[in-house]
C-alpha cells in the first residue's frame, strides 16, 4: 500500500482527498485506491490538528522532512503557490513522487526554478487542477468535433478577489490549455472596475492557428465555471458541476476530485504517462502573469516571453 504524506493543511483538498483515500464509510470512498495518507505537516498547528482528525491521518509530523522520509508519494497541497517550490525542494531531494496542487507556483521564474529541478533529478511530478478531467469537461471536448473547425471559445470562473486572480482564475486557464493547446500568440487584459474590490476581468488569448479564446474571470458576480465553443457548425455551453450530485448523461457530475486523484495516482505509481507537458504546466504561469502585466500596463503580451 502507496502511503502519501500531505505538506500543507490549509487546503480543503485536504479533506476531499482524505475523504476519496481514507474514509472508508465516505460515499465517494476509492476502495480500490491501494494508498493511504498517513502523514501530514502544516504551519499552523491547529488547523493542521483538525484536518488529521477529519481525515483519520494517522500522523502529525514535526517537519516537512519528516513528512517526505515517511512517505511513499508526497502532495504539496497548501493553499499558498508562494509555498509549492520551497515544500516541493524538500521531496526533490529526496527523489519522491510528487504531486503539486494548483497553481504550480506564485511566479514565472519559480515554476521554471521547480520544472529544472525536476527535469535534473528525474523525479516523477505532476500539477494540474482537477477541473480538466471532470465529466463535463469530457462530454465537453467529446462534442467539439460536431461543431467544425473552432474558431472562438470562452472560459468563465471565479477568482478571489483578496489573493489574486491567480489563485482560483489558473482553474480556467488550465482549462483553455488543456482543450486549445499552448500556443497562445498573445494576451491582452481589461478589467472594470479598474482595481475595485468588485470587479470583473477579461482576458482575450490570441491563439496562432487564428483562433481567439476569451477568459472571464468573474470577481462580482456568481460562483460558476462555464465553458462555450463557437465553430463552423454550431455552439457548445457547459457547465461544469462543482458543487452537490446531479446525474446527467447517465454519469454522475462532480466527480472531478474522484477522477483527479485516480489520475495523479496513476501517474505517481508509473501506471500512466504523464499527460501534462512541463510547457504546459510552465503556460499556465505565463498566462496569469501576461493577464496581471496587461492590466497594470495596458498592453498586449506575449506570454512566452516573460
Amino acid at each position: 500500500m502507496y502511503k502519501i504524506g500531505f505538506l500543507g493543511s490549509d487546503n480543503s483538498h485536504v479533506e476531499r482527498f482524505s475523504e476519496i483515500i481514507n474514509l472508508t464509510n465516505h460515499a465517494k470512498y476509492w476502495r480500490g485506491s491501494n494508498a493511504r495518507v498517513t502523514s501530514i505537516w502544516g504551519e499552523d498547528q491547529k488547523v493542521t490538528k483538525d484536518m488529521a482528525e477529519y481525515g483519520n491521518i494517522e500522523k502529525i509530523e514535526s517537519t516537512p522532512e519528516e513528512v517526505v522520509s515517511n512517505s511513499d508519494i508526497v502532495f504539496v497541497i497548501t493553499r499558498r503557490p508562494e509555498k509549492h517550490l520551497e515544500y516541493a525542494k524538500y521531496v526533490i531531494a529526496k527523489n519522491k513522487p510528487l504531486f503539486v496542487d494548483k497553481p504550480i507556483t506564485q511566479t514565472v521564474s519559480e515554476a521554471k526554478e521547480l520544472i529544472q529541478l525536476v527535469k535534473q533529478s528525474n523525479v516523477c511530478m505532476t500539477s494540474f487542477s482537477t477541473l480538466r478531467f471532470s465529466s463535463d469537461t469530457v462530454s465537453h471536448i467529446n462534442q467539439l468535433n460536431t461543431i467544425g473547425d473552432i474558431t472562438y471559445a470562452n472560459y468563465l470562473g471565479p477568482f478571489s478577489r483578496e489573493k489574486g486572480l491567480l489563485f482560483y482564475g489558473i482553474h480556467i486557464i488550465e482549462l483553455m490549455l488543456h482543450i486549445h493547446g499552448v500556443s497562445v500568440e498573445s494576451v491582452y487584459a481589461i478589467e472594470h472596475p479598474q482595481n475595485g474590490h468588485k470587479r470583473n476581468v477579461q482576458a482575450i488569448c490570441r491563439y496562432n492557428n487564428g483562433s481567439l479564446v476569451s477568459l472571464t474571470f468573474i470577481g462580482d458576480g456568481t460562483y460558476k465555471f462555464q465553458m462555450t465553443a463557437l465553430g463552423s457548425n454550431g455552439i457548445i455551453n457547459t457547465e461544469i458541476i462543482t458543487k452537490g450530485l446531479m446525474k446527467r448523461h447517465g454519469t454522475t457530475s462532480y466527480d472531478f476530485y474522484q477522477v483527479g486523484i485516480e489520475k495523479i495516482m496513476s501517474i505517481l505509481t508509473g501506471k500512466e504517462k504523464n499527460p501534462i507537458s512541463f510547457t504546459q504546466m510552465l503556460r499556465g504561469i505565463q498566462i496569469a502573469s501576461a493577464i496581471q502585466r496587461s492590466l497594470s500596463e495596458k498592453i498586449e503580451v506575449n506570454p512566452i516571453n516573460l
